[in-house]
Formats: structure tokens, C-alpha cells, sequence
């Protein structure tokens, strides 16, 4: 059966009288105007811009695909990295195809996507830890790595995505930068990092998480990001169940705790998204 997502509607007259809230991530089309509102949950709607036509676009392309999927890196029986990656399409059931390599063997990395290019950000590769790579969705073939700054060594963290950057949330780091004191492998790191895929630049996004984390999981809302469950601690790690979010467009200050997971989590557990 078609996936049939619907959009809050309604005509811009009742809408303005209404002036509703729309909840974090929700649109509001205005059926007579062809217009469109993103809600953040806080703000009424009389006082939310509307989202631009390329803004739109943007939006539907980058946060979602529609042709295929892929797999990058990760381990496989024996305990050895991979530097695989695997292509699927969404509109069969056909097995992956091996379409490219990344340059290094790498696991335990984040992943998101521009509108173009596919890329692993960070990861572990044997027996140090790797820079981002990326690869062309319309062409397909072997990921090249990215010339960027520091910010990105590292693995076991979480990535979500905004329609224009990739963020990396917490994870280990064992590389010194300037705006953190050195990290040993162990240790958990709350630093949010921002990748802008126009530029494809990293730096410290400002915003934090409440306390340094590993392992966790990562969803977005269209204005959001949200990092649930993981590990804290340098020597003995200890579980998690926090539920924590930040702006997208936030550049100082901490996350957001919204809530906590009926059990807490140690490592393993997988974000996913949803319209609903």
C-alpha cells in the first residue's frame, strides 16, 4: 500500500482567527494561498514566517529520500571493518549492490545527507579514528575524504540532519582541538558539531548536550535535533535514558531535556523519524 503522509490544512482566514500552535516540526498549508508554516511548538501561528518555495524544496529533498538508500562501513562477521558501500532502492525488493568504496575501512561513524552527496562523518578505522567522507548519489563509485578541520575525528556519537547541515552529537573524541581540553579514548564528549553541506565546513555549533555522552541515538523534527539514551563516563560507563533536543539554529547554551526512554540505554539503540 502507498505511504500517504497528510499536512495540517486549512484556509488562511481560519487560520488567522484560530491562531493555532503548531506543534514541533508541523505544517500548516494554507489551502486558498498555496502557503506553508513550520511550527516549533511555541509560537503561534500569526507570528511564524512562511516557508519559502526553495526553502520547501529544500526541505522534501534533503530530509528524505524518494529513489534509494545506503550503507557505508560497520563491522562484519569477524570482527573486521568494512569500506563497503551499498546501494538499495526503495521502489523494489531487489538485494544492495556494492556501487563504491569508502578510502578507509571504517565503523562506528554518523551518517547524513545533502540533496547530492552521501557522507560518513568520523568513525573508528583501525587502529586510529577517520576524517568524513562522501559520495555522489547520480554518479555513484568510491567516497573521497573531505578536507575540514578537526572537529570530525572521532566515532561512537550520533548525526541528524537539517535540510542545509549535518550535526554530529557527542561521541569520543581522543584528538585535542581548540575549544576542548584533550579526551581520552573512553571519554564522553557533549560538544555539538555542525557540518554545512554548501561549504563543507565544520566547527563547534555552540549549543551543547547537558552531559558528554557516547552510543546514543539521533532524530530530527524539521527545526530540531534530538539525541536520546547513550553512555556517560571516562572509566566506568553508566546508561542513560534522557531524551534531550536543540535548535537547529541554536549557537550557544545547552539541549533541552523533554523527557526520558522507559529504559535507559548503554549502546546499540537506533533513532528513526516520523511525519505522524
Amino acid at each position: 500500500m502507498p505511504l500517504q503522509i497528510k499536512i495540517r490544512r486549512d484556509s488562511s482566514s481560519d487560520f488567522e482567527t484560530a491562531n493555532t500552535v503548531l506543534a514541533d516540526g508541523e505544517f500548516g498549508l494554507e489551502t486558498d494561498t498555496g502557503k506553508m508554516k513550520i511550527g516549533n511548538g511555541s509560537t503561534a501561528y500569526n507570528s511564524l514566517q512562511f516557508v519559502t518555495e526553495d526553502a520547501a524544496r529544500v526541505i522534501f529533498v534533503a530530509m528524505q529520500g524518494t529513489v534509494s538508500g545506503y550503507s557505508a562501513g560497520g563491522y562484519y562477521p569477524g570482527w573486521s571493518a568494512s569500506d563497503t558501500i551499498n546501494k538499495y532502492s526503495f521502489a523494489n525488493s531487489n538485494p544492495a549492490t556494492d556501487v563504491g568504496n569508502l578510502p578507509v575501512a571504517t565503523y562506528a561513524g554518523g551518517g547524513f545527507s545533502s540533496s547530492t552527496h552521501g557522507i560518513l562523518s568520523g568513525g573508528r578505522a583501525p587502529p586510529g579514528f577517520q576524517q568524513n567522507n562522501k559520495w555522489s548519489f547520480s554518479s555513484d563509485g568510491n567516497a573521497t575524504i573531505l578536507s575540514i578541520s578537526p572537529f570530525e575525528y572521532g566515532g561512537y556519537w550520533h548525526s541528524v540532519s537539517s535540510p542545509d547541515t549535518g550535526f554530529d552529537i557527542g561521541g569520543l573524541r581522543n584528538l585535542a582541538d581548540p575549544t576542548t581540553p584533550p579526551i581520552s579514548p573512553s571519554g564522553r564528549n557533549s560538544r555539538i558539531t555542525k557540518f554545512v553541506f554548501a561549504s563543507e565546513v565544520s566547527s563547534n555549533a555552540g549549543v551543547a548536550l547537558t552531559s558528554g555522552r557516547g552510543y546514543g541515538s539521533g532524530a530530527a523534527s524539521a527545526t530540531h535535533g534530538y539525541s536520546v539514551g547513550g553512555s556517560t563516563g571516562t572509566g566506568p560507563v553508566v546508561s542513560t535514558n534522557i531524551i534531550e533536543k536543540f535548535a537547529f539554529t541554536a549557537t550557544s547554551g545547552t539541549a533541552t531535556d523533554v523527557g526520558d526512554l522507559t529504559t535507559p540505554t548503554l549502546d546499540g539503540n537506533k533513532g528513526n523519524s516520523s511525519s505522524e
